[in-house]
């Protein structure tokens, strides 16, 4: 599957509501004036009897992603700000380090591990401006792609500390992984960034 939209906001909507935000010229929030009217997915687990959260190494409210999440069935939403505000420092600009939200992922996994739970991890890495936080990352530092890749590396550790928690918890014979993107990236031409 490809997505329709190759932007945050709009690329975000179409995974958590299974449907098409077209170009509205402004942010859902100032159009719709409240919650989003359409149903999201969170909501449907909550439904179900799923505990619900939402876990993103970035600000949630960069292009008002927290507006897509907020009052629509998720019990728990933690981005860059509400960890920075418990200690946690900036990785970057852009969020935190991905092992601080692999972290309170997984505690809040193992205060709900008894129950279903639906939990999105949302990473920052690799977006562009490619950091890594790694102190001796795989690639040189020398282009955009390798910059990328050791990016995707970093992002890819921290996917790999989460599976190794579910696993460790013998949550991983009854957990469905799903893994998307947002949006590609077009690294191996200029000017870099979304695509």
């Amino acid at each position: 599957h490809t997505t329709t939209v190759t932007q945050t906001c709009p690329a975000t909507y179409s995974i958590y509501y299974s449907d098409h935000l077209p170009d509205l010229g402004t942010y859902p929030s100032l159009l719709y004036g409240r919650t989003m009217p359409q149903p999201a997915l969170a909501e449907t687990f909550r439904r179900a009897g799923y505990r619900t959260g939402v876990f993103h190494t970035g600000f949630l409210s960069y292009m008002e992603i927290c507006y897509l999440f907020q009052d629509k069935g998720v019990e728990q939403l933690i981005g860059a700000r509400e960890m920075v505000q418990a200690g946690a420092p900036l990785a970057y600009s852009a969020g935190v380090h991905e092992e601080r939200t692999v972290d309170e992922m997984a505690a809040w996994i193992r205060a709900h591990k008894q129950e279903k739970f639906f939990a999105a991890y949302l990473t920052e890495f690799p977006h562009h401006r490619y950091k890594t936080m790694e102190a001796k990352p795989p690639f040189p530092d020398d282009t955009w792609l390798n910059r990328y890749k050791n990016s995707l590396h970093y992002a890819d550790s921290a996917v790999g500390q989460l599976l190794a928690y579910l696993k460790s918890e013998g949550l991983m014979e009854k957990t469905l992984i799903v893994v998307v993107g947002d949006h590609g990236e077009t690294v191996s031409s200029y000017p870099v960034g979304h695509g």
